[in-house]
C-alpha cells in the first residue's frame, strides 16, 4: 500500500509508474484505486476506455464494499484490463465516498455484522485473486477513510512517499504513530513498513545540501515513532520536467525510455526489501 496522510506527495503517480514497471518486467500486476477522486483511474485509462468503464453501473471498487460478502469473485468481476499489458485496475469513482460512509455507519450500528475493515483483505487474499497476480499495489487516499483502513488491514507492506520539505517530513512520524496504533490494536498485526521514498528531489543522483540534512534527520524520528528502524530508500525520484510532461498527456513516465531506469532501480530496491508478495505469508483474518 502506498500511504501518506498528506496529499500531493505523489502516491498516485508512483503507484501507476511502479505498476507499469512491474508489468513491463512480466509481473501480473493489479492496481487498486482507493481514493474517491479517482486520480489513479483517470491516469491509467485512456478516454475511450474510461468512458466505457463509466457506462451503466461500471466496474468499480465500491461494488466490492457494497457486496453482502465481498470475495475474489466480486473483485475479479470489477477489474478493468489495462490494454494489452499484464496490468489490471480496480477503478474508483466519486460514489466510493458515499459507500464508505454507509458501510461504516452500518457496521457501527450493527457490530455483529461482518467487520468492514477486512472487506478488501477478504477479496484480494482470495485464491481467485492471489493465483492471478504477482503484485498488488493499493493507492490510498490522504485520510484514514474506510478504504484506507481496509488497505492497511489488507496489505503486507506500506511504502511511504514523501517530499523533502518540512511539512511533508513532519507528517511521516505522525503517520507511523497511527500505523503503530492500528497494529497494536490488532487491525493490521502483520503490517510492515517497507520504507520511506523521497519524491521530486532536485537532482537524480544526489540530494541538495538542505535535502540531505532533512533526509538524514528523518531516520531517528521514524525509529522513535515506529519503535524500530525504518528503511529510507536509496533510490530517489527526481523532479524532472519529463514527469510533468508525461502527467499532462496522461502517459506513464515509467514507459519513457529516459525515465524508465529510475523506476527499474526502485523496483530492484523493493525486491531487495522483499516487497513483492512471495505467497508464503498466511492470508489469515483476525477472528
Amino acid at each position: 500500500a502506498l500511504v501518506n496522510l498528506k496529499g500531493g506527495v505523489g502516491k498516485t503517480t508512483l503507484t501507476a509508474n511502479l505498476g507499469a514497471t512491474l508489468w513491463r518486467h512480466g509481473y501480473r500486476t493489479l492496481l487498486a484505486d482507493l481514493d474517491n477522486q479517482g486520480s489513479l483511474t483517470a491516469l491509467c485509462l485512456p478516454d475511450a476506455q474510461l468512458h466505457d468503464v463509466r457506462l451503466g453501473d461500471g466496474k468499480y471498487v465500491h461494488h466490492l464494499f457494497e457486496a453482502d460478502m465481498p470475495d475474489g469473485g466480486v473483485a475479479w468481476n470489477n477489474l478493468t484490463h489495462l490494454g494489452d499489458t499484464e496490468g489490471w485496475l480496480l477503478a474508483a469513482t466519486e460514489a466510493l465516498a458515499d459507500v464508505e460512509e454507509h458501510v461504516k455507519a452500518t457496521w457501527l450500528l450493527k457490530p455483529e455484522t461482518r467487520d468492514v475493515r477486512y472487506d478488501l483483505r477478504r477479496a484480494l487474499h482470495d485464491p481467485m485473486i492471489q493465483q492471478r497476480f504477482d503484485a498488488i499495489l493499493l493507492d490510498c487516499p490522504p485520510r484514514l477513510s474506510t478504504a484506507c483502513v481496509n488497505a492497511l488491514a489488507c496489505c503486507d507492506y506500506v511504502l511511504m512517499p514523501v517530499l523533502l520539505d518540512k511539512t511533508s517530513l513532519d507528517a511521516v512520524p505522525r503517520l507511523l504513530k497511527w500505523l503503530r496504533l492500528l497494529r497494536g490494536h490488532g487491525v493490521c498485526p502483520e503490517l510492515r513498513i517497507v520504507g520511506v521514498l523521497a519524491n521530486r528531489t532536485r537532482y537524480k543522483d544526489k540530494l541538495s545540501g538542505r535535502e540531505r540534512d532533512r533526509w538524514s534527520s528523518l531516520a531517528s524520528k521514524c525509529r522513535d515513532a515506529w519503535g524500530e528502524p525504518v528503511h529510507l530508500f536509496e533510490r530517489w525520484i527526481p523532479d524532472k520536467a519529463r514527469f510533468a510532461e508525461a502527467a499532462e498527456t496522461r502517459k506513464l513516465a515509467a514507459l519513457d525510455d529516459e525515465l524508465a531506469p529510475i523506476f527499474q532501480d526502485l523496483l530492484a530496491e523493493l525486491k531487495k526489501r522483499n516487497a513483492i508478495h512471495d505467497r508464503r505469508r498466511p492470508a489469515s483474518l483476525r477472528a
